[in-house]
């Protein structure tokens, strides 16, 4: 099931949010490269006040709603995409849902195309790097190693907030 058909599915079912269930009425298709897109989704907020909002899109369900909702508010929505720098060989065909992979940022892109919104895909792999021989560092020296942790830390909270403060975003 691709990214955009589960995206339709959540979006006219509704969304569960914190602060109940909300019924979305809207068109979702395949992206087709076309910009259009965003006069579809564009003046439905029933906020006054817009901030810039920069969204990590992943090319899965969370984020692309995430994207979704912050846009029908009215927010003025930058989507990014995290690159790894780590190949996946052609011959390993997975079905394994992983992240930051070639195919993730194909269908993150698609998201921010429907949308309408700037997308840009940014170049992590010194950061993930890091990561990596961080997690290879402790479990030499026998140690549980939480590269989650320092994802989190050092690139989403770290670097991405960085670049979110660099485009004007909150």
């Amino acid at each position: 099931v691709s990214t955009a058909g589960v995206l339709k599915d959540t979006l006219l079912s509704g969304v569960s949010a914190p602060w109940g269930r909300t019924n979305i009425s809207v068109e979702v298709g395949m992206c087709t490269g076309n910009r259009d897109n965003a006069s579809r989704h564009s003046n439905t907020s029933t906020h006054m006040t817009s901030k810039r909002v920069l969204v990590a899109l992943s090319g899965g369900v969370d984020s692309s709603v995430a994207a979704f909702l912050l846009q029908q508010q009215g927010d003025d929505v930058i989507g990014v995409f995290l690159r790894n720098g780590i190949e996946k060989p052609v011959e390993s065909s997975s079905t394994k849902q992983g992240c930051c992979s070639v195919a993730d940022s194909r269908d993150a892109a698609l998201v921010a195309d429907h949308l309408g919104i700037p997308f840009h895909a940014i170049d992590m792999q010194e950061e993930f790097q890091l990561i990596i021989d961080y997690f290879a560092e402790e479990y030499q020296h026998g140690r549980t190693p939480n590269p989650c942790m320092r994802c989190t830390r050092d690139i989403k909270f770290g670097k991405l907030w960085e670049l979110a403060g660099a485009v004007g975003a909150e």
